[in-house]
C-alpha cells in the first residue's frame, strides 16, 4: 500500500506526464530532421555531441521518473492512442481547413476577384486530392479490403 493518497498520487503522474511531453517537443525540434518547410519555427543549431547530451539526459530524467512512480507503487499506463489514427484524424482537420478557404468561405473576409477565385479554388483542390489521396493510402483500413476513411468499399491492394 502506497503512504501516498490518491490525489498524491495523480499529481506525481500528471507531473511525470507534463515533463515527459515537454521533454518529447523539445527532443523532437532538437533532434528530427524536419523536410524543409516554409513555417519552420526553429533554427537547426545544436551541434551532433548536444544532441547526444540531450538524448543521454533525457533518458536519464525519464529513468529517474519511472522510479519515482515505481517508489510509490504506481504503475506506468502503457499507450493507448494509435499514432496512426492520430496521423489519419490530422490529416482530417487539414483537409476541412483547407475547404474552409474555398473562394465561397473566403469572400466573407471581402471582394475576390474571378481569376483569384479560380486560382485558390483550383489550388485548394489540387492540395484536398493530395490529402485524400494519403488518406486512402494509409488509412489503417485502406489496404486490407474493408472501409477506408471515407467510408467506400476498398479493393484488395497487390501491394504489400
Amino acid at each position: 500500500m502506497s503512504p501516498l493518497n490518491p490525489y498524491q498520487r495523480r499529481r506525481l503522474v500528471t507531473t511525470c506526464e507534463y515533463v515527459e511531453k515537454l521533454l518529447s517537443e523539445a527532443e523532437h525540434i532538437l533532434v528530427c530532421e524536419r523536410p524543409h518547410s516554409p513555417f519552420q519555427r526553429y533554427v537547426a543549431d545544436a551541434e551532433p555531441w548536444q544532441i547526444e547530451k540531450v538524448k543521454e539526459a533525457s533518458t536519464l530524467l525519464r529513468q529517474a521518473m519511472q522510479r519515482l512512480l515505481a517508489a510509490f507503487g504506481i504503475a506506468e499506463t502503457p499507450p493507448e492512442i494509435s499514432g496512426l489514427e492520430t496521423f489519419v484524424t490530422a490529416l482530417m482537420f487539414a483537409g476541412i481547413a483547407f475547404e474552409e478557404l474555398r473562394p465561397k468561405h473566403l469572400r466573407g473576409y471581402g471582394e475576390l476577384d474571378e481569376d483569384s477565385s479560380r486560382e485558390i479554388d483550383r489550388r485548394v483542390s489540387d492540395i484536398r486530392a493530395l490529402i485524400d489521396r494519403l488518406l486512402e493510402e494509409i488509412s489503417p483500413k485502406g489496404r486490407d479490403g474493408r472501409k477506408g476513411c471515407k467510408g467506400k468499399e476498398k479493393p484488395v491492394s497487390s501491394r504489400p
